[in-house]
């Protein structure tokens, strides 16, 4: 529940133009808390009703009035100094946007339609090569639960004339990670849910996106881009010009010169100083951008009433998780993030046992399994271990977790508890009759082998060898491709020749 305001707030409403020197027509009240020379003192209520764009005789101004109705015009770098209530979400962001010059840029520069729309065609495309290539995790019922946590921290739209709603999906991907775009699409890693492990920490991290989108980030660093480009070309055609005279001179003073080797070097030194400005979705934030958008999640959470060490916590899960994969270049600051441990120290140290749900961990069980089953083909055993206890221990596990979890014990351990215990969770497996799978007799056979008991291995592999049986005969004779090139009635002819051998040479151990 958001904290209720004793102030009362105007509806903002939010008229716009599409041409540069845009005017906005706002309905907003505040209270100063730092005196604002020769205008306002500490204090002092006041109301504004409109921002416009800078004259040849003024700069830009808030309009509006004083408590007694007195007309007063405000610079709007004075309005820091201003606390502007909130009463809803959709007002809060209006007033964090405010807050961090977005209207002020928005005047100046005005909407960027043409580079809003380009970028909009890019994201468009992104997503259907993710679609294609089968990069989006389906989970209607996840999906679903991030949709409604998505809408509990924004409302969907900017009601300021940018254009875009905020949509979500997930990529399978083991990476912690998560990204906005300028269109209000968030993608979010199966990697990223998997290790948080509480809906408030999952409000942070997607807090943190959406002010990335609402504070316009990505048409800023656009227009950064383009500028840089034209700049870089300006030079370089400078330099191959300068170069060209160059060698029109050397090739009359030296026989030995070749024309065009000076300007071919210089061709080559421009073109990567263009490729060193190449992220055309916008998506690549400077440190201040990154710590701005800290602040505002922050300012989320402390309104809604979430801890605010919940986004610290997840950024100290994060950097557990690089050490643990030896991904040292992640923690520090590269230029773009500032490094995990100053972002911690920012927020505060989180209690990391205090931000752990049961109840979380049942809503996000099938990215999970999906996570911990990629971490397991890493070889990021103890990740994947930690990961899949989370769907055992919230009481969710179907028999891939379980048999997923002995498959993990028998990479980390060979001592005879171990090897028991993964029998135990092969035999869960078989007892669970949810979506039983004749896979855990594979893994039956392996650990009796293990064990030493060799018919009991001959047993296993044979129920192995009648379920691969069964599934082959029940295949269409339509040959489908798999990702490695492989049909998959391949692989399960390839796992029967397999299985026919350990049957023969289980009875001749």
């Amino acid at each position: 529940m958001m904290k209720s305001c004793k102030e009362m707030l105007v509806v903002i409403i939010v008229a716009y133009s599409s041409a540069v020197n845009a005017q906005f027509t706002v309905d907003l009240k505040g209270i100063v808390i730092k005196k604002i020379p020769t205008l306002l003192e500490e204090q002092a209520e006041v109301t504004i009703t409109s921002l416009t764009p800078a004259t040849n005789t003024m700069e830009p101004l808030a309009l509006g009035y004083l408590s007694n109705g007195t007309h007063i015009d405000i610079p709007l770098k004075y309005l820091d100094r201003i606390h502007f209530y909130s009463s809803d979400i959709r007002d809060f962001w209006v007033v964090q946007a405010l807050n961090t010059g977005v209207y002020e840029w928005l005047i100046q520069k005005g909407y960027q339609r043409d580079i809003r729309m380009s970028l909009d065609k890019e994201v468009t495309d992104l997503n259907d090569s993710y679609l294609k290539s089968n990069k989006f995790f389906a989970d209607d019922y996840l999906e679903d639960y991030l949709y409604t946590i998505v809408h509990e921290i924004h409302p969907g739209t900017i009601k300021d004339g940018r254009p875009g709603h905020l949509s979500i999906k997930v990529l399978k991907d083991p990476s912690p990670n998560a990204v906005v775009y300028s269109n209000g699409m968030i993608h979010i890693n199966t990697g990223l849910i998997s290790l948080i492990d509480s809906e408030e920490e999952l409000k942070g991290i997607l807090a943190h996106e959406i002010a990335h989108f609402v504070l316009d980030h990505h048409v800023k660093n656009r227009i950064e881009k383009e500028e840089k480009e034209k700049k870089a070309a300006a030079w370089a055609a400078f330099a191959t010009a300068l170069a060209a005279t160059t060698d029109i001179y050397l090739t009359s003073k030296n026989e030995n010169h070749i024309p065009g080797l000076l300007t071919a070097g210089t061709a080559v030194i421009s073109y990567s100083v263009l490729e060193a400005v190449k992220d055309n979705l916008g998506t690549k934030y400077s440190i201040n951008q990154e710590l701005e958008a800290d602040r505002v999640a922050l300012n989320y959470l402390s309104m809604s009433g979430v801890d605010s060490t919940a986004l610290s916590s997840v950024f100290e899960k994060m950097r557990l998780h690089h050490i643990k994969n030896g991904e040292y270049f992640a923690l520090a600051s590269n230029g773009s993030h500032p490094s995990l441990d100053d972002r911690i120290l920012n927020i505060g140290e989180p209690n990391l046992s205090k931000f752990s749900n049961k109840e979380f961990h049942r809503k996000v069980s099938m990215v999970n399994s999906q996570t911990a089953n990629t971490e397991y083909y890493l070889n990021h055993y103890e990740q994947g271990e930690n990961i899949i206890n989370k769907s055992i221990e919230s009481g969710v596990a179907t028999e891939r977790d379980y048999i997923l979890k002995a498959m993990l014990l028998m990479r980390m351990y060979d001592t005879p508890l171990m090897n028991k215990n993964a029998l135990g969770f092969i035999e869960r497996a078989k007892k669970l009759n949810v979506s039983p799978s004749f896979h855990a007799f594979k893994q039956e056979g392996l650990l009796m082998l293990r064990m030493e008991d060799f018919e009991g291995a001959k047993i296993a592999f044979g129920k192995y060898k009648d379920g691969l049986l069964k599934v082959i005969s029940s295949l269409s004779t339509e040959i489908i491709v798999l990702n490695n090139n492989h049909s998959i009635i391949s692989y399960y002819q390839e796992e029967l020749e397999w299985v026919k051998i350990m049957i023969y040479k289980s009875g001749e151990f």
